[in-house]
């Protein structure tokens, strides 16, 4: 078990997004989000990478309850990746200094080379020097794919990944996402597109409460 989710309730004022969510993530799996707009899709991502707080229960990693804010911290900045819906991307920067934001913490003296395999797999050779604002939404999308693959972190978790994409480079992101299970990652991916049905482990429906 990498992430259990036990009996958690979120909630924005009076509007009850998520209740009494109970789940166990497993290694090397992936898993689906379905649900309409407002089901609390992308408030369970936010929970379980540490964005958020639920109003009650508990998000456990790796078996055990983490607490103390500093090892929650180092948790969340090795072991897990987000790729966020709108991106987070600096505008008025380059793609390098999008990329080097996920090696702050890495002290090897190939990074650039590390950042032009990441960009060659999600098909952006030599858009190192780029500018964001240059940049289609599919391109940018997958700008922050490659800054996810880059933390080689052991859980990933992805917000509408293929919202931006044509068919062509969503089957890129769709056979990236396969093989990172295929080396053990846990990927947990909140989408409306069906065609993560194809692919996935285990589909978790949430409905509106």
């Amino acid at each position: 078990m990498v992430v259990e989710c036990k009996d958690i309730t979120k909630s924005f004022g009076e509007n009850q997004v998520l209740k009494d969510f109970s789940y166990r993530f497993k290694k090397g799996k992936i898993y689906v989000l379905y649900g309409v707009s407002g089901s609390g899709k992308s408030t369970l991502l936010n929970l379980i990478g540490g964005i958020d707080k639920p109003s009650s229960g508990e998000v456990i990693y790796y078996k055990d309850s983490v607490v103390d804010t500093s090892s929650k911290t180092m948790l969340f900045r090795k072991r897990i990746a987000y790729l966020f819906q709108n991106y987070a991307l600096v505008d008025n920067r380059s793609v390098k200094y999008n990329l080097e934001i996920a090696l702050a913490y890495d002290n090897s003296k190939n990074k650039t080379e590390k950042m032009n395999q990441v960009l060659e797999r999600v098909g952006l050779s030599n858009y190192l020097d780029k500018m964001i604002y240059t940049l289609s939404g599919g391109e940018q999308q997958r700008v922050a794919l490659a800054r996810a693959l880059l933390k080689e972190s052991d859980i990933i978790l992805a917000d509408e990944p293929t919202g931006n994409l044509d068919e062509k480079n969503a089957e890129v992101v769709i056979s990236i996402f396969k093989q990172l299970r295929d080396e053990g990652k846990t990927i947990i991916i909140a989408t409306h597109d069906l065609v993560f049905s194809k692919i996935s482990d285990e589909k978790i429906v949430l409905k509106n409460k």
